[in-house]
């Protein structure tokens, strides 16, 4: 038995399957995780970025971790929704009050499941 499925993804995320005498539908659920490893250049230690951080992060129901590195530069995952990792990485591009951020840079990677957002020791 060999089936043909037309293959559709609609506006509000959903994916559809349409086999000859049925439609399946997928919804994404809103609550996806996604996993941003953010590393955050300029003046970002000694003005409570990590703390800030873990602060933002716990106020917006993210999980992960945030450390500074040796090279005067801040790290830290965030895992969420897309909501909620889209936010704090807007946080991220000016930090606290005493930050002077440069740059913020992105990668994605697969969630792991992270359940807290904790301070990490420096790397």
């Amino acid at each position: 038995l060999k089936l043909a499925a037309n293959l559709g993804e609609s506006q509000d995320g959903a994916v559809s399957f349409v086999f000859p005498g049925f439609h399946l539908k997928l919804l994404r659920m809103p609550g996806d995780l996604v996993r941003a490893h953010v590393i955050v250049t300029g003046k970002v230690q000694g003005v409570n970025y990590r703390n800030n951080t873990v602060k933002q992060a716990l106020a917006r129901g993210v999980s992960g971790w945030v450390r500074n590195l040796h090279d005067g530069r801040v790290e830290f995952v965030a895992e969420g929704s897309q909501r909620q990792v889209a936010e704090i990485l807007t946080w991220s591009e000016r930090g606290p009050r005493n930050a002077e951020v440069q740059s913020v840079d992105v990668s994605w990677e697969a969630p792991q499941g992270e359940v807290s957002f904790a301070r990490r020791s420096d790397a």
